[in-house]
């Protein structure tokens, strides 16, 4: 789990569009009709595999929630100072006795198929590139995980 601590200009559409690239088969495979409301985006201070690994575990977890298929909405977009990006899905939902303890690091909620790691990494990635993550979900009406990232003013490194 451990990532290249280079930070830099980091393009957030970009990361999606990697991520999304990976996850392409997995996607049609699982019946999972991606909704791209992604906008251009000024960069963040940041790390772009690391941005990456969030993105990927989110759209991951997301595809689990939705055994049946169902639509997985993605979005970055500014809002003032901070870039806004979500991952929601149309899944099973977490129930409300479970969300606290999300990214609580070992928690899990797949059994044997999960290690428990990837919301708490996700978590500590975001928090590194000096943002926050968040999480709302419905039970039967899916799950939003929305990230806030510091814009990178001009002349900033």
């Amino acid at each position: 789990a451990k990532t290249d601590p280079k930070t830099g200009p980091t393009d957030l559409k970009k990361c999606f569009e990697n991520v999304l690239s990976l996850t392409q088969h997995e996607l049609k495979k699982g019946s999972v009709k991606v909704i791209d409301k992604r906008e251009k985006v000024p960069m963040f201070l940041g790390n772009a595999g690391a941005m990456e690994q969030v993105l990927l575990n989110l759209i991951i977890n997301a595809t689990h929630a939705m055994p049946q298929g169902g639509d997985l909405e993605i979005c970055c977009k500014q809002n003032g100072d901070l870039l806004v990006a979500w991952v929601k899905d149309s899944g099973t939902g977490i129930p409300p006795s479970v969300l606290p303890k999300i990214f609580e690091y070992g928690f899990s909620t797949k059994g044997d198929l999960g290690s428990g790691l990837g919301l708490a990494i996700s978590k500590e990635l975001v928090e590194n590139a000096g943002g926050t993550i968040t999480a709302k979900s419905e039970v039967g009406a899916g799950t939003t995980f929305s990230i806030q990232l510091p814009v990178q003013k001009v002349g900033e490194t």
